[in-house]
């Protein structure tokens, strides 16, 4: 997070304090006092906007985290908790300058010059030649600040641990305690400018913390590991004697970079690089079957070779001489029906097949329906463009045949049907095609009904008239009545004419 260079902001705060310390070795008079007054204006100024820089990047994180939280949430967070732990760190400095100014009077709270007493530091953090409770409870803060920062930001601790050092110093060759060395006996106007720079080191911290999660972020977001080799052929399959067309490319395309190497199975691309893209044309698809092409980019980043791979399939499928016709039903087409067609060509796109025959209409696409006339035997025709523009071109034949014969039903059921002379008198007479592939409605318009010893009686329509009725009330139980010469046609095509209708006979029960 935070490397062996310092920000400029950084170098700037340690020059001031520099001259603070040399001011202070110097022993000059008391206008020495109002310089220090400037320098923790400045470093106020300073941490005022090193806040607001902070904020911002800080909401920024927090709009990542919520945009794309697989990447950004566990940043924001880890932000957030050292936010939090140097706002609390920066706030109890602040206390404790509210605290030392708290002893001094309106006058020289206005003279820079009239806070050259040490009294209100050696009292705060001293008892007799010893830090007092409060001079401890600031070694702890400073020491739990420290830890917490390492803690949660590891690469800082080099930085943090040299800005937060609280361990003995040597002063012409005595060791003394920090605390002593640092504040005890000081102008309180120097203790002040003194606790401000380590706001600013607070700050700066901080700063350096965030800044590199969202540089680190930045950075790796750049890295060639990052980009993947996306392989685009203007089509997905070829046929043989076709080369490949198409292109190689990065997820994240830019012109700009080009790679020091590409290799395509064992061959040398470099020299087919054309604005970042490695083209394809010309190069030979192999023959039938599944393909591969493996290969790899190689960039240079940071003085290394960084490979990024390339791992695609094709297939190459036989050049089609003849066109796909089929019956969705069957191998037969049968007059009076709307038959499905399909015709297709491999490789073809439904836009570039045409497909006629009489009768023969299309739907969309490869589906198709005709509606044979006369004769035994169709001839379908289909034409499909390449996409090199060559045309193929084929026809089959199918056989036409009628509709079978229809079976007479009554209630549904065909053959012998066996029910009482109450329920035949008001049931309905129905012609069915039985084991037919297509679903027709046929309609009933008449029948022919007879009774053992009695005339034949015509029906007209599809229920028994009262003739019919009539003659039924005199038959007895066991005998079988006929429905015979049943006329039916299609529903919705009645044009056809059906071929004859099979009778069906009725056991009275």
């Amino acid at each position: 997070m935070a490397g062996g260079k310092q920000s400029a902001r950084q170098k700037m705060i340690n020059l001031m304090y520099l001259v603070f310390i040399s001011m202070l070795a110097m022993n000059m008079d008391k206008k020495v006092l109002t310089v220090f007054s400037f320098m923790e204006n400045a470093f106020t100024e300073s941490n005022s906007a090193a806040k607001a820089t902070l904020d911002s990047n800080l909401a920024t994180l927090k709009q990542n985290a919520q945009d794309k939280p697989e990447k950004w949430k566990d940043k924001y967070t880890k932000a957030d908790e050292i936010a939090k732990v140097s706002n609390e760190f920066f706030g109890y400095i602040k206390t404790v300058k509210k605290e030392l100014r708290s002893k001094l009077d309106d006058e020289a709270l206005k003279n820079p010059e009239k806070q050259d007493s040490p009294d209100p530091i050696n009292v705060l953090f001293f008892k007799k030649d010893k830090p007092s409770e409060k001079g401890e409870e600031f070694l702890e803060k400073i020491k739990t600040y420290r830890e917490t920062m390492v803690k949660l930001a590891p690469g800082s601790k080099k930085a943090v641990e040299k800005r937060f050092k609280t361990s003995p110093v040597q002063i012409e060759g005595k060791e003394v305690e920090w605390l002593e060395a640092r504040y005890e006996g000081f102008p309180l106007i120097s203790v002040i400018a003194n606790l401000t720079k380590m706001q600013a080191d607070v700050r700066t911290s901080e700063s350096e913390v965030i800044d590199g999660m969202v540089t680190g972020a930045l950075v790796d977001d750049s890295s060639m590991n990052k980009y993947k080799a996306i392989v685009a052929f203007d089509k997905s399959a070829y046929y043989p004697g076709e080369t490949l067309k198409g292109k190689i490319v990065l997820g994240r395309y830019d012109a700009s970079m080009v790679p020091s190497e590409v290799t395509i199975n064992g061959e040398s691309f470099k020299s087919k690089i054309e604005g970042g893209q490695v083209v394809l044309d010309g190069t030979p698809v192999g023959g039938i079957g599944d393909r591969t092409l493996k290969g790899e980019f190689i960039y240079k980043e940071d003085g290394k070779d960084v490979s990024i791979p390339i791992d695609t399939k094709y297939s190459v499928i036989p050049k089609p001489n003849s066109p796909v016709i089929s019956a969705d039903k069957m191998n037969v087409v049968y007059r009076g029906v709307s038959n499905p067609i399909t015709v297709s060509f491999p490789g073809i796109s439904d836009n570039k097949i045409s497909a006629s025959a009489p009768g023969m209409r299309r739907k969309s696409g490869t589906s198709y329906v005709i509606n044979p006339g006369s004769g035994k035997t169709v001839n379908i025709s289909a034409t499909g463009v390449l996409p090199s523009g060559v045309k193929v071109s084929g026809s089959k034949k199918f056989r036409i045949k009628d509709i079978p014969n229809p079976t007479g039903s009554i209630r549904r059921e065909t053959g012998v049907v066996s029910m009482p002379k109450s329920s035949l008198m008001k049931s309905t007479v129905g012609a069915e095609l039985l084991d037919f592939d297509f679903d027709l409605k046929l309609r009933v318009s008449g029948f022919s009904f007879r009774v053992p010893g009695k005339p034949t009686i015509k029906v007209s329509g599809n229920k028994l008239n009262g003739a019919a009725k009539s003659a039924l009330s005199r038959a007895k139980a066991g005998q079988t009545v006929m429905i015979f010469n049943i006329k039916a046609k299609i529903v919705g095509n009645s044009s056809y004419n059906l071929r004859k209708v099979a009778p069906v006979t009725v056991t009275l029960k």
